[in-house]
C-alpha cells in the first residue's frame, strides 16, 4: 500500500500537511447517498487503495466540513465493491493533540460489534455522544460506472468546551476547542487489507488496536476553518450607524426649514 501525505490546497494559518473541515454552506443529508452538489463545499481528499480481489484498486475519498456545531464526514471508498453487515468506519480522534487516542468511533453497516470501543447503528449515542451514520451502496460522481460503499458520518462537537483528559461519559458534544485536533479515518469490512488515513497510509491494524493509544505520528493535525467575510458586508456594517445618523440629522433640518 502506497505511502500518501495528504496536502489539502494553502489555508490562512493552516500548515501543509494537515487537514481542513471547511465551514459548510450546505447541510448534507445523511442518507448514504453522495448526491450531487451536497458535499462540493467539502474539503476533499484522495489516496490509493490496493486491495487484494476480489476488490479493485481505486482512490478512497475522504470529504470533511462542518457548521460550527457539527463535523460532518463522507467516506468514498470505491474499492470496496461488495456490501457486508461487516462494512464499517472509523474516526479516532485526539481531542487535545498530545498524540493519544481520546475517543474512537466506529460504525457498521450491521449496527453491532463486540468491541467495546465501537458502537454501531444510526443515529445511536457513544457515551452519550450525539450522532448520525448512514451507509450506501452505490455510484458516486468520483466513480459513476461502478456501485460501491459509502459513509456519511455527523458528530457532534463544542468549540466552547476544551479537552483537559475529562471523562466522555456522558457527553453529548465533543470538546473541540483549541483546534487543531488529532485524527485518523479507517474502514474495514470483507476488504484485505484494512485501510487507514491520518499523516500517513502505512498504517497497520495491530498498531490501532494495540493498547488506547496510537502512534502519534499517525494522527494528522485536523483544523476546522471558516469562509472568509465578504468585504462589502463589513463596510456596510461598518457605515450602517453612520448613515442611519446622518439621515437622521438630515430630516431634523429639513423639519426645520418647512416650519
Amino acid at each position: 500500500m502506497s505511502i500518501v501525505i495528504f496536502v489539502p490546497p494553502a489555508t490562512a494559518d493552516v500548515p501543509d500537511n494537515a487537514l481542513v473541515a471547511k465551514e459548510a454552506l450546505t447541510i448534507p443529508t445523511l442518507d448514504g447517498v453522495l448526491s450531487p452538489d451536497e458535499w462540493d463545499d467539502a474539503q476533499r481528499y484522495d489516496f490509493y487503495f490496493d486491495p487484494a480481489p476480489p476488490h479493485p484498486a481505486d482512490d478512497i475519498t475522504i470529504l470533511l466540513k462542518h457548521d460550527g456545531t457539527h463535523l460532518f464526514i463522507a467516506l468514498d471508498v470505491r474499492p470496496d465493491n461488495t456490501t457486508e453487515l461487516q462494512d464499517s468506519g472509523f474516526v479516532w480522534l485526539d481531542l487535545d493533540n498530545n498524540g493519544t487516542k481520546d475517543i474512537e468511533i466506529g460504525v457498521a453497516r450491521g449496527g453491532s460489534h463486540d468491541s467495546n470501543h465501537y458502537f454501531g447503528g444510526s443515529s445511536e449515542a457513544i457515551y452519550g455522544l450525539h450522532y448520525v451514520a448512514a451507509f450506501g451502496f452505490t455510484t458516486t460522481a468520483q466513480e459513476p460506472t461502478r456501485i460501491h460503499t459509502v459513509i456519511e458520518i455527523s458528530i457532534s462537537i463544542d468549540q466552547t468546551v476544551a479537552y483537559t483528559g475529562q471523562s466522555l461519559l456522558g457527553t453529548t458534544s465533543l470538546p473541540f476547542q483549541g483546534s487543531p485536533v488529532g485524527v485518523v479515518f479507517g474502514g474495514y469490512g470483507t476488504m484485505n487489507p484494512e485501510w487507514f488515513a491520518g499523516n500517513t497510509t502505512d498504517i497497520d491494524m495491530n498498531d490501532i488496536w494495540k493498547g488506547s493509544a496510537l502512534n502519534a505520528t499517525f494522527y494528522s493535525d485536523l483544523y476546522l476553518t471558516y469562509n472568509p467575510t465578504n468585504p462589502l458586508l463589513i463596510v456596510l456594517i461598518i457605515l450602517f450607524p453612520v448613515i442611519g445618523v446622518a439621515l437622521g440629522v438630515l430630516i431634523y433640518y429639513r423639519r426645520r426649514e418647512i416650519l
